[in-house]
């Protein structure tokens, strides 16, 4: 009778630990998942390639240097040498904002201000100093290679700065108070810029003064006396 329950016992035991094997376990924390990559969404556009990091094998570049942008808002480019990075300058206020870019077969691919959509444009070249910018929006952009000089060393006076400089001439130069005076810089077809100074007369404007200088200097010639003026010596 021992025996027998000896035997029953040692059954027991074996049965619960057997149970004990097989039931749940404690849930242990597991590691945060790693994301997956997934295909791009589909767009209405054709796909292309994210800015090419400087250096990479086989990236083309734009020719190094200044170009002078017209057709849209009119602005200085300045690409970097070989390394897919510039500069884009307005020339109304001076405001710039860097850019990374890539270029490949007829396209190129901007991101503006770092971290930021990518604009996708394609370049005609018409020799080696004049390129077409045709954006996806339809605007189109003509830039002309001006400077060998990048962003780093280029000067320039925004339209803002030659107007103060016009007014500023023009009041030192006669003697006349400038407060009821104006002026306003546009570039011509030559690169230079005109600058008229005059007073509002509300249904029409009185000319004081025409200036015509470059950009890169404040130097140039008063129109209307047909002498030489340099609007930087005096501002």
């Amino acid at each position: 009778m021992k025996r027998r329950l000896a035997w029953m016992l040692c059954g027991v035991i074996a049965l619960s630990v057997l149970l004990v094997g097989c039931g749940e376990q404690p849930v242990q924390p597991s590691s945060a998942p790693s994301s997956a990559a997934g295909e791009p969404e589909a767009s209405d556009g054709p796909q292309t390639a994210a800015p090419t990091p400087g250096g990479e094998a086989g990236a083309e570049y734009l020719k190094a240097g200044t170009w002078l942008a017209s057709g849209g808002v009119e602005q200085y480019y300045f690409f970097d040498e070989g390394s897919g990075s510039g500069r884009r300058s307005a020339v109304e206020d001076g405001e710039g904002i860097a850019f990374a870019y890539s270029y490949r077969d007829g396209k190129a691919q901007f991101t503006m201000g770092g971290a930021g959509e990518a604009l996708t444009c394609a370049v005609e070249r018409q020799g080696e100093d004049v390129m077409v910018f045709r954006w996806g929006d339809g605007t189109e952009e003509t830039l002309r290679y001006i400077s060998e000089e990048g962003s780093d060393t280029f000067r320039f006076y925004s339209n803002q700065d030659l107007e103060s400089m016009a007014l500023s001439y023009y009041g030192k130069t006669t003697g006349e108070p400038t407060d009821e005076l104006m002026a306003e810089a546009v570039t011509g077809e030559d690169g230079k810029v005109h600058i008229q100074v005059y007073r509002n007369l509300g249904d029409h404007n009185s000319t004081a003064a025409w200036y015509t200088v470059e950009r890169t200097t404040g130097a140039g010639t008063d129109d209307n006396m047909g002498t030489q003026v340099n609007l930087a010596e005096v501002s």
